[in-house]
This record gives structure tokens, sequence and C-alpha cells, in this order.
């Protein structure tokens, strides 16, 4: 028996993969907009998938929302490489 085709649910991703990438998704069941990234532990410095709520369920609004988590993702993550990189010289 064939199944059933699930509706197209909307997505936006944002940044470079593996530094900086942000998706804002559209949860469906809910109706409620994600934004979804890596981000490191602080004790450990693991990446883990964080998924947070903006709250609202504007697609303009959690697109400039996600582009602006893009770019704090990026200053942290150039903050980190030029912190190993200063380690590394001494």
């Amino acid at each position: 028996m064939a199944r059933a085709k699930k509706a197209p649910v909307w997505s936006f991703v944002t940044g470079e993969k593996g530094r900086n990438r942000v998706r804002a998704f559209e949860d469906a069941s809910r109706g409620a907009i994600f934004l979804e990234f890596y981000d490191r532990t602080p004790i450990t410095g693991e990446r883990v998938k964080q998924r947070v709520s903006v709250k609202h369920a504007d697609r303009e609004k959690a697109k400039s929302t996600g582009r602006g988590a893009c770019g704090q993702a990026a200053r942290r993550w150039l903050q980190e490489t030029n912190r190993a990189n200063a380690r590394r010289a001494v």
C-alpha cells in the first residue's frame, strides 16, 4: 500500500556549512517557526544541535533573525579560531 505524501513545509537556510549555518523551519503540527544551528558546549567544546523557537509565525521575520544568528555564529567561530591560533603560536 502506498504511503500518503506529506505536505511540503517551509524552511530557509543561511550561512556556510560547517561554520555558521542556521536553518529556519516551520513545524507543521504546531505552526511555530524554529531556528536550528550547531553550538559548542562551554565545558567540553562538543558541537551540539540547538533548536530555538522564534516565538512567532512570520517567515520574513524568521529569515532576518536567522541571518542575524548566522552573523553571530560567524563572529564566535572567528574568535575561537583566533584563540586556537594564538595558543599554537606560543
